[in-house]
């Protein structure tokens, strides 16, 4: 006589064998987290990934050797930027679309987080600066002129070709500025939308004040502010989208004190039918730098070397961050040519890490970034928390130069050397050093601040700026 023999039901069996795959999979990925290489650079979103934490006690016992561990494993999950590359595909096909426009989402920057880990590696190339932009962002007074008597330096003249008013983006007081990260793709070019506020510009032109105060008769102190693309670029029907950055400049401008301005808006505007922006990264172009470096210049004293007088180089084809972050089949279709200028003449170019210890030569143009995909590294070897320049042969000024800069600086500090006997070039996110300090112990003559408007309108940059203003 045959037993019958007992079968688990056909649903059953389904989530068993189910089980035993997720666990497979669990596994497997795990196998090889542990066997396979770590990677340390994404060429997919061009920056350096999490390096595995040095454990301390004090790490340990705050948290941030946890975050930090989780953060690595994150950063190096096995084949992760492939599954990148098939996110951004589906985020193409999902980014909010009004009329010929795309908006992206972008996540934020590390760059805010206050708990700083003393045990991270220092790498070259540092992160971006946060981007400050608002979904709601207070109301500017578009129509704002310079504070009485304020001489600025640079184009002159009315911002002639501005003619369509910006609308801000209001709304009720109630809502709060909101921290985020937007990207509108129109065409082949990208864009940060700005929203900055004239409060929080007001932060930036104190620290400025307070460095020309703690200075004095030292040095002499300039600040030149950088627009971005989406102040010129974008068509007038949808700046809606974003905040007058001229506003912002004139506001800052206006409330300086014992500071000489730098404004670059109308050299820009004059040649905005140029190349002044890449349009798949958040950069200005060199040449866009070379406009900013005329002006000035201007208001230093001197006059600028004629473009025609550095070897022009072409680095090659580029795919910024804005690509990066939104991987929009458009922008792939239409890369960046990055193009640097190279100042004839003999300098001793030194890179130095936080802790103001040599990490060998370093390069006003790195011809080598030829080779690699990053290649905004053409400009300085990338952001390096100090950077001195020595001008070898004979300066036009018998002058030393300190930049406290971001990354928008660095297409602009080559254009310095030939005019400079030292150039000190300062990362602000990281300088190792105080201003009145620095600039007693080196002989500065002059000190100009070089920031991008949305650095102007981050807290996080504000506050790394203060800290070297205020160092003994």
């Amino acid at each position: 006589m045959l037993q019958h023999v007992k079968t688990l039901p056909r649903e059953e069996t389904n989530a068993l064998i189910y089980i035993l795959a997720i666990y497979l999979f669990i596994a497997t990925v795990g196998v090889l987290s542990l066997t396979l290489e770590k990677p340390v650079f994404s060429s997919l979103e061009k920056r350096q990934l999490a390096a595995f934490p040095t454990l301390t006690a004090g790490g340990y016992f705050s948290g941030r050797y946890t975050r930090a561990l989780s953060l690595h494993y994150a950063d190096t999950f096995p084949f992760r930027d492939k599954i990148l590359r098939y996110q951004h595909l589906y985020e193409d096909l999902k980014g909010f679309k009004y009329e010929d426009i795309q908006i992206y989402h972008a996540p934020p920057s590390a760059q805010d987080d206050d708990e700083g880990d003393d045990d991270e590696p220092l790498t070259a190339k540092r992160p971006e600066p946060a981007l400050l932009v608002a979904r709601t962002p207070e109301k500017t007074d578009r129509t704002a002129t310079d504070a009485q008597g304020k001489e600025h330096h640079g184009g002159g003249g009315d911002d002639t070709d501005r003619k369509s008013a910006l609308v801000p983006v209001t709304a009720p007081s109630t809502q709060k500025i909101e921290r985020i990260e937007n990207i509108v793709v129109l065409g082949s070019a990208a864009f940060y939308v700005y929203g900055g506020s004239t409060k929080t510009a007001d932060r930036y032109a104190t620290v400025v004040n307070k460095a020309a105060t703690v200075l004095g008769s030292k040095a002499k102190v300039f600040c030149l502010l950088a627009p971005t693309a989406i102040e010129f670029n974008l068509p007038s029907r949808y700046q809606a989208f974003t905040n007058s950055q001229r506003t912002i400049m004139k506001h800052v401008f206006g409330h300086l004190q014992n500071v000489t301005n730098v404004d670059v808006y109308n050299n820009l505007v004059s040649h905005k039918s140029q190349y002044l922006y890449f349009r798949t990264d958040h950069h200005w172009t060199a040449l866009g730098a070379y406009y900013a470096y005329e002006d000035f210049a201007k208001a230093a004293g001197y006059a600028p070397t004629p473009l025609a007088s550095y070897k022009e180089i072409e680095i090659g084809k580029f795919w910024g961050t804005l690509y990066s972050t939104t991987r929009n089949s458009t922008l792939k279709e239409n890369p960046d040519v990055v193009t640097a200028y190279k100042p004839a003449g003999n300098y001793k170019v030194t890179n130095y890490n936080e802790k103001g210890r040599s990490l060998g030569a370093g390069f006003l143009v790195y011809e080598k970034a030829r080779n690699i995909s990053d290649k905004y590294v053409a400009f300085l070897l990338g952001d390096y928390p100090y950077i001195h320049i020595i001008n070898n042969g004979t300066p036009k000024r018998d002058k030393k130069l300190l930049v406290l800069k971001e990354s928008f600086g660095n297409a602009f500090v080559p254009f310095l050397a030939p005019d400079y006997k030292e150039v000190h070039v300062a990362d602000i996110r990281n300088f190792p050093y105080g201003l009145h300090s620095f600039v007693v112990a080196h002989g500065i003559d002059e000190v100009l601040f070089i920031n991008n408007l949305f650095a102007v309108s981050d807290r996080a940059r504000i506050r790394e700026l203060q800290k070297i203003v205020e160092a003994e």
